[in-house]
């Protein structure tokens, strides 16, 4: 879905900049839209990285319950780094989809089970 903005062809940057009778106040509004656009562009990226850790994480889960895996392969394979890895790993200990078995090893929980199971239905088909 594509969002649009209406602009006020009176308020446009572009007349706020050719018309010389400008006021101050139209100017200073000028500058606050610049802000709002740069604000709801930060906000845009910020959801564009969560959604991709989303996914990062989702994948990680999938890969997990497919098969044993070791972070080497994990890390080679999702291209991440081992604080990316990390970060992920206790994100998913956190929500219950996983646990350690031993100081150096995960597993998938039951929920993670079912999370995985419920997310990927076209693996199951």
């Amino acid at each position: 879905m594509r969002r649009r903005i209406r602009i006020n062809p009176d308020k446009s940057p572009i007349n706020l900049i050719k018309n010389k009778s400008n006021k101050d106040n139209e100017k200073i509004d000028f500058e606050k839209r610049i802000e709002n656009v740069n604000e709801a562009l930060n906000r845009a990226q910020t959801f564009s990285e969560r959604y991709e850790y989303e996914q990062k994480i989702g994948q990680l889960l999938t890969m997990m319950y497919l098969d044993d895996i070791d972070a080497d392969f994990v890390k080679n394979s999702m291209k991440i780094s081992d604080d990316e890895l990390e970060s992920m790993v206790e994100k998913l200990i956190e929500l219950g989809y996983l646990h350690y078995v031993s100081d150096d090893e995960v597993e998938l929980t039951k929920d993670g089970v079912f999370h995985v199971v419920t997310q990927n239905t076209e693996l199951f088909e």
